[in-house]
């Protein structure tokens, strides 16, 4: 197949999609696919585009032998709505113009958000003649109206308009959870439109390895229990149950760590301070070679979504959501609610008199991610959805 990939982050950005989705131009060229990327200059997360790039109309690039064609965007980060829906909305309408100049592909494979990238998909797909798949990782507008980002009625009404015309013309769709299939079924999308693929974990990457590693040897952690969170801190988060559950902690041996950027921060590091916490320490994203060090280091890894975002986000943390669906399926964590800052401290002390727990934990984790999220399984099964569309 000639793959039109289309997707705001990409390659050399280190941090979120842009890794799986070079990944997945990586896997489609050893199959013996031609895939075109179509995305912006890098800059996320810091919102300036990278050092080596100039931010212009139009650039092309051969990386790892895919060809690749960056568009303009305005580079934007934070919490402020307007500017992320510039530089949002930036990308989708130069996606357009440059996309005019990729080859004819056969398959169209855009990745949402954001969800007017779905209606650049659509035109591209109408003027090349291609169908188009789209893939979904954050529902549009609904997470959006319940953060509180999108209250105005019409402004809702058109973007449930917009998704709708886009879940009709696809071709297909792929989501990353149920939930997220229950959620586009209960809006009229047939379900045999719907492919449940899930992000891919590289499991040659992260890997089991010694815990007591230079990274946590580094945070002074090497006799205590330690909880890592490492992604964005942006509102959708209840990263402030850690930091309460810190504070509940604050006499006794357990630290925590949470590495990364987002709008969220600056309030988060504002309360632990206020707080005094000596055992909750913040740090910035670690580059991609020491991340999966990071991981090692940790006795528990944290993953933190508020309740709002229980359906329309993965991974989230509310007691019905697919996450805690999964870990209770595995057997490979303990779930506790969002807000619930005592049941996070009194989970914390439990894994930490039960050390072995945390090692059988750990090795069910490891299982399921060989049997459900390994990335050579989950390309194979968009690799087929993408050919089922071209029709090859």
């Amino acid at each position: 197949m000639n793959v039109l990939l289309i997707a705001q982050y990409f390659w050399p950005e280190s941090v979120g999609a842009g890794v799986w989705i070079h990944q997945l131009a990586i896997d489609l060229t050893q199959k013996g696919h031609r895939v075109t990327v179509l995305t912006a200059f890098p800059n996320y997360p810091e919102g300036r585009v990278f050092a080596g790039y100039r931010n212009r109309i139009l650039a092309r690039e051969d990386l790892d032998g895919i060809q690749v064609i960056r568009t303009y965007i305005y580079p934007a980060t934070g919490k402020a709505f307007w500017p992320r829906a510039a530089s949002f909305g930036s990308f989708c309408a130069s996606a357009l113009w440059a996309g005019l100049l990729a080859s004819p592909p056969d398959v169209i494979y855009a990745i949402l958000p954001p969800l007017p990238l779905g209606w650049t998909a659509e035109l591209l797909g109408i003027l090349k003649r291609a169908p188009v798949v789209v893939n979904i990782q954050d529902i549009h507008p609904d997470i959006a109206v319940s953060l509180g980002f999108l209250q105005n009625l019409t402004a809702i009404q058109f973007f449930q308009k917009m998704e709708r015309s886009i879940y009709r013309h696809a071709s297909a769709i792929v989501v990353i959870g149920d939930d997220f299939r229950q959620n586009l079924m209960g809006k009229g999308v047939p379900p045999e439109k719907i492919h449940v693929i899930p992000n891919w974990a590289d499991a040659h990457i992260i890997r089991p390895a010694p815990k007591l590693n230079q990274f946590r040897a580094a945070l002074g952690s090497n006799g205590n229990l330690l909880a890592v969170y490492s992604g964005g801190m942006g509102l959708n988060t209840c990263l402030d149950t850690v930091v309460e559950a810190a504070r509940l902690l604050a006499d006794e041996s357990h630290q925590f760590v949470l590495i990364g950027e987002g709008a969220h921060k600056e309030s988060l590091e504002a309360r632990a301070k206020k707080y005094r916490l000596q055992n909750l320490r913040f740090l910035p994203f670690v580059a991609a070679e020491e991340y999966p060090q990071a991981l090692a280091s940790s006795d528990v890894q944290l993953i933190a979504l508020n309740e709002a975002a229980t359906h329309s986000s993965l991974p989230s943390a509310r007691r019905e959501s697919e996450l805690s669906r999964l870990v209770e399926r595995a057997g490979c964590g303990v779930t506790v609610a969002p807000g619930d800052a005592e049941g996070l401290a009194d989970a914390v002390r439990k894994l930490a008199r039960e050390p072995e727990l945390l090692e059988v934990m750990g090795e069910r984790g490891r299982r399921y991610l060989l049997d459900n999220f390994d990335r050579g399984r989950c390309v194979a099964a968009l690799e087929s959805v993408l050919q089922k569309a071209a029709g090859v």
